[in-house]
Protein backbone atom coordinates (compact mmCIF):
# COMPACT_ATOMS: atom_id res chain seq x y z
CA UNK A 1 0.00 0.00 0.00
CA UNK A 2 1.29 3.47 -0.91
CA UNK A 3 0.03 6.66 0.77
CA UNK A 4 0.96 10.34 0.93
CA UNK A 5 1.16 11.39 4.58
CA UNK A 6 0.69 15.09 5.38
CA UNK A 7 3.41 16.09 7.85
CA UNK A 8 1.38 18.97 9.29
CA UNK A 9 3.65 21.87 8.29
CA UNK A 10 4.48 24.03 5.29
CA UNK A 11 7.93 24.93 4.07
CA UNK A 12 9.74 27.54 2.03
CA UNK A 13 13.29 26.53 1.14
CA UNK A 14 15.67 29.45 0.46
CA UNK A 15 17.04 29.80 -3.06
CA UNK A 16 20.27 27.84 -3.43
CA UNK A 17 19.09 25.05 -1.09
CA UNK A 18 17.02 21.89 -1.31
CA UNK A 19 15.42 19.57 1.22
CA UNK A 20 16.02 15.85 0.98
CA UNK A 21 13.56 13.38 2.52
CA UNK A 22 14.75 9.90 3.45
CA UNK A 23 13.54 6.93 5.44
CA UNK A 24 14.20 6.36 9.12
CA UNK A 25 16.13 3.14 9.66
CA UNK A 26 13.87 1.91 12.46
CA UNK A 27 10.78 2.28 10.27
CA UNK A 28 12.55 0.65 7.32
CA UNK A 29 13.27 -2.43 9.42
CA UNK A 30 9.50 -2.76 9.88
CA UNK A 31 8.88 -2.40 6.12
CA UNK A 32 7.92 1.29 5.95
CA UNK A 33 9.87 2.99 3.16
CA UNK A 34 9.86 6.43 1.53
CA UNK A 35 8.59 5.50 -1.94
CA UNK A 36 10.62 8.03 -3.92
CA UNK A 37 13.66 8.01 -1.64
CA UNK A 38 15.43 10.19 -1.48
CA UNK A 39 12.59 12.64 -2.06
CA UNK A 40 13.56 16.18 -2.90
CA UNK A 41 11.88 19.52 -2.25
CA UNK A 42 13.21 22.33 -4.43
CA UNK A 43 13.48 25.98 -3.41
CA UNK A 44 10.55 27.00 -5.63
CA UNK A 45 8.08 24.75 -3.76
CA UNK A 46 5.64 26.46 -1.43
CA UNK A 47 3.19 24.47 0.59
CA UNK A 48 2.58 21.59 2.94
CA UNK A 49 5.10 18.79 3.17
CA UNK A 50 3.88 15.29 2.40
CA UNK A 51 5.89 12.09 2.48
CA UNK A 52 5.03 9.25 0.10
CA UNK A 53 5.27 6.02 2.06
CA UNK A 54 5.00 2.40 0.98
CA UNK A 55 4.62 -0.61 3.25
CA UNK A 56 6.74 -3.43 1.81
CA UNK A 57 6.34 -5.60 4.89
CA UNK A 58 3.70 -8.18 5.72
CA UNK A 59 2.34 -6.44 8.83
CA UNK A 60 -0.12 -3.55 8.90
CA UNK A 61 1.62 -0.35 10.05
CA UNK A 62 -0.45 2.28 11.81
CA UNK A 63 0.85 5.85 11.65
CA UNK A 64 -0.21 8.05 14.56
CA UNK A 65 -0.05 11.81 14.95
CA UNK A 66 3.46 12.73 16.10
CA UNK A 67 5.15 9.57 14.78
CA UNK A 68 8.52 10.13 13.14
CA UNK A 69 8.00 8.66 9.68
CA UNK A 70 10.93 10.16 7.74
CA UNK A 71 13.81 12.58 8.10
CA UNK A 72 14.65 15.79 6.26
CA UNK A 73 17.96 17.50 5.65
CA UNK A 74 18.48 20.96 4.14
CA UNK A 75 21.46 21.15 1.81
CA UNK A 76 23.02 23.73 -0.52
CA UNK A 77 22.84 23.06 -4.24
Amino acid sequence: CTVAVDCGFSIEIPEGYKATISARSGKSLKGLMVANAPGQIDSDYRGRVQVILVNVGKEIIVINHGDRIAQMSIEPV
